[in-house]
């Protein structure tokens, strides 16, 4: 949300000589920028969707849906029936965060308990935390996958 600042004085404010700043919301499409501003370039936006993605395919009949893939952030949906795992793996440069869709997800990470994660929950991955999502449930869990930066390049498996 873009925020405008105004200084406000009260009687009170203004017998000890200060005041303070209230910051207003603009309104829905009001654009705070100067015709100055406006000189930079918008990025070309275009609309993603995991039905017009192929899916990849990893680990005994699990797919990821790439919907972003940029060097400094990745964002993909995927998808674990029940039973399936990954591998326990690393990154050292990517931070990641998981959230859960529908299912549950059960999140292993080191030195803590496994964690589930059921629908509009989720859970952060720092760096240099080996870590392995599986599906122990009875049904089909998706979720986003969010990195940054990337992690391309940077997984090692550890098993």
């Amino acid at each position: 949300m873009k925020r405008i600042s105004t200084t406000e004085t009260s009687a009170a404010a203004s017998q000890n000589r200060s005041s303070f700043r209230l910051a207003l919301p603009l309104a829905c499409g009001q654009d705070s920028r100067t015709s100055h501003d406006k000189k930079f370039n918008e990025p070309h936006v275009s609309k993603v969707s995991r039905n017009t993605i192929l899916p990849e395919s990893w680990g005994s009949d699990c797919s990821a849906w790439r919907l972003l893939a940029q060097p400094d952030l990745a964002v993909a949906e995927e998808v674990m029936p029940p039973g399936t795992t990954e591998k326990r793996h690393i990154h050292h440069r990517a931070r990641q965060f998981f959230y859960v869709l529908s299912g549950t997800l059960s999140m292993e990470r080191e030195g803590s308990a496994t964690v589930a994660l059921g629908p509009g929950e989720g859970l952060e991955m720092p760096p240099n935390v080996a870590h392995r999502a599986h599906n122990a449930g009875g049904e089909t869990v998706r979720f986003l996958v969010i990195s940054a930066p990337t992690t391309k390049g940077d997984r090692v498996d550890l098993e």
